[in-house]
């Protein structure tokens, strides 16, 4: 089986899997909007993202282990392998203890996250409860996961992807029941505990499986220039992590602090959304990065550019698509989702979607930097744009309310990551100028512009209210843009690489 044929098995059922997951997430929180406080909706984002600043214990071990283990892998270096997995056994334990630690030591603390705490606990108040079964479900996560890295390093992630669709059904199923008929979040917490230890124990009997020689090499230790090069790789991720989380994992606890609990669970609502959404188009783009490594370790300077130009290509396309029908619909399909009263203002809209774009545009260059082992070269960006974000975030929030808050986390990626990135990547990766990277880019948004505004312009002729409106709104941004973007990359080396993968794959089927 190809390196093409691995990455589409891959897509394939990671996006099956993602699904399940997300149909999961929507119907919990329209059982919650029906059954319990619209507060109890701003609980999963709050304590998601503070356990995501606790994710700094990581360190980056599980990026920078992940791209240690692609040449021994390729090599079939059972013992290397088996070394690089020893250690990861031992660092990832350790987390999830220190997780779970410091998760425990900041109960007390939670009155600092919320403005209108007391108000907060009367309605939710088992609150403290919540937070703690949040911990421990991180925790456990971190405690049985390592094994996970291994088979997707190797291009095997549809066989995680196949663990998580069969247990997040069973997820589901169980939240429809305990939220439906219990009222109770406790239970659905534990439940959910119940099925992340499942999912987890299932994947490592797979790893075990799959590579049955670890057991022969449980002692095995790496050599002197892998632990360097590990060494090397975690001290510039770690910038990168700190950086990441206080801009991409701290959106919820500032606008939780210094605008309110209740916009927070509105807010995370239209978060879910474009979270769903990116999660699938990382997925796509994720599914072949595996591959990529594979490629910067056996090919050529201008076959890592093509394969470059071909993952930008699409990934500009999907996120700009996305990116106009969530202009269009996000509002409705939140109106359709939980009914009224869970509605956010034009303007907010419009910067989420902003934020979405520009995060989205960067993920060719984060994830070809990951590949090619560049991480350390901008380490410093991360601490600037976190300081940016953190700074220009609570400004703006005490004078703008929720927009400031997004607007800081948009503000500060433009400022850093937007020319940063691709500076390492082409510089020091590709050793050519950024020149063709934001010409690129600037054809593409200015495409995405024309498709926002004439799909826009046609869906508010359409714009009745009710189901059918949103049916016939969907149809046209499936079709406008994509008729745009054609039109526009009609005579480009992408598209046409693209068209002819598809011609061959369709002649392989019908052989």
């Amino acid at each position: 089986m190809t390196r093409t044929d691995k990455a589409i098995r891959n897509v394939v059922f990671t996006i099956l899997s993602q699904i399940i997951v997300l149909l999961t997430s929507f119907i919990t929180r329209k059982i919650i909007a029906v059954n319990m406080f619209p507060e109890y909706l701003g609980v999963g984002g709050l304590f998601t993202n503070i356990l995501t600043v606790l994710s700094l214990a990581e360190l980056g071990f599980g990026t920078s282990i992940t791209y240690s283990l692609y040449k021994p892998l390729a090599d079939n270096d059972e013992k290397r392998v088996s070394a690089l997995m020893n250690l990861f056994r031992v660092v990832y334990i350790s987390i999830g203890l220190v997780i779970f630690a410091i998760g425990l030591g900041l109960t007390p603390f939670l009155s600092l996250f919320v403005d209108d705490y007391s108000k907060v606990l009367s309605v939710i108040p088992e609150f403290k409860l919540l937070y703690v079964l949040y911990v421990i479900n991180t925790s456990v996560s971190y405690l049985f996961s390592y094994k996970r890295t291994l088979l997707i390093a190797d291009q095997k992630k549809y066989l995680t992807s196949i663990v998580s669709l069969a247990t997040n059904v069973v997820l589901c199923v169980l939240t429809c029941v305990i939220l439906a008929y219990t009222h109770n979040y406790v239970f659905f917490m534990i439940a959910t505990i119940s099925i992340t230890i499942i999912d987890n124990v299932i994947v490592t009997l797979v790893a075990n499986r799959e590579y049955r020689y670890l057991k022969n090499y449980k002692k095995e230790k790496l050599l002197n220039e892998d632990s360097k090069e590990i060494k090397t790789n975690v001290s510039a991720t770690i910038l990168h992590n700190v950086g990441g989380v206080i801009v991409n994992g701290t959106d919820n606890i500032l606008i939780s602090k210094f605008v309110s609990f209740l916009v927070e669970g509105i807010y995370s609502n239209y978060h879910l959304v474009t979270a769903a959404i990116d999660s699938i188009l990382r997925l796509l783009i994720q599914s072949v990065t595996p591959s990529y490594g594979m490629l910067t370790v056996d090919s050529d300077n201008e076959k890592k550019i093509n394969v470059f130009n071909n993952m930008f290509f699409a990934s500009s396309w999907m996120y700009g698509f996305s990116a106009i029908c969530l202009f269009v619909l996000i509002r409705p399909f939140v109106l359709l989702w939980l009914g009224s009263g869970f509605e956010l203002d034009s303007m907010t809209i419009v910067v989420i979607v902003a934020n979405f774009y520009v995060t989205g545009m960067r993920r060719p260059t984060l994830l070809a930097k990951e590949a090619m082992g560049l991480m350390r070269y901008d380490k410093w960006k991360s601490i600037v744009e976190a300081i940016l974000n953190l700074a220009i975030s609570i400004v703006l929030a005490l004078k703008l309310g929720i927009i400031g808050v997004l607007l800081g986390t948009l503000i500060s990626t433009l400022l850093t990551c937007f020319w940063v990135e691709p500076y390492v990547v082409y510089h020091r990766g590709f050793g050519i100028g950024t020149g063709s990277y934001f010409a690129k880019y600037v054809v593409h948004f200015i495409a995405t512009l024309i498709g926002l505004f004439i799909t826009s312009f046609i869906c508010k002729l359409v714009d009745f209210g009710g189901i059918g409106s949103f049916v016939v709104q969907l149809l046209i941004c499936l079709i406008i843009p994509n008729i745009i973007y054609a039109l526009v990359y009609l005579k480009s080396n992408e598209l046409k690489f693209y068209l002819n993968f598809v011609r061959e794959k369709t002649k392989k089927i019908k052989d």
